[in-house]
């Protein structure tokens, strides 16, 4: 299943939001699903600095900043979070030649990339439409899958 061509970096699906007209917010049970796999991913992930990249999206968004805190919580360097269009579910274009500009270079650093699940899906040539796979906040990279729930 895997096409990645580097072992720095990784896509996300943001956690499991709920919305009400204009105001987005992660659910409980999303934020506690998102903080368990992060957890999981730091310890894969051991001395390295992360980099964390967000869409534009308000779900994409607060996952990246819960993701950012429990990353400093376990003691790891983290840089952003940052939107970059090109993770926006609506303007999608998760795609090598992308990603290889943002993490050329930098081999130091762990990039984490979280989007939506048509990008994620996408990506790694997977049939997402119907079966919800992968779930919200699961983390794929070429070394790990953490399946989110």
């Amino acid at each position: 299943m895997s096409k990645f061509f580097a072992p720095n970096y990784a896509l996300m699906r943001h956690a499991k939001d709920s919305r009400d007209g204009k105001t987005t917010i992660l659910t409980p049970a999303g934020a506690k699903a998102c903080v368990e796999n992060v957890r999981q991913f730091a310890w894969q992930i051991p001395g390295k600095n992360v980099r964390i990249f967000h869409s534009p999206q308000t779900r994409a968004q607060l996952t990246a900043e819960l993701v950012a805190s429990v990353l400093r919580e376990s003691d790891i360097h983290v840089d952003g979070p940052d939107s970059l269009d090109w993770l926006n579910c609506d303007n999608p274009a998760v795609n090598d030649e992308n990603i290889r500009a943002v993490i050329l270079g930098d081999e130091e650093t762990f990039f984490l990339f979280i989007t939506h699940l048509p990008q994620v899906g996408d990506y790694l040539d997977i049939d997402w439409e119907g079966s919800g796979w992968p779930p919200n906040s699961t983390i794929i990279s070429q070394n790990f899958q953490l399946p989110g729930g």
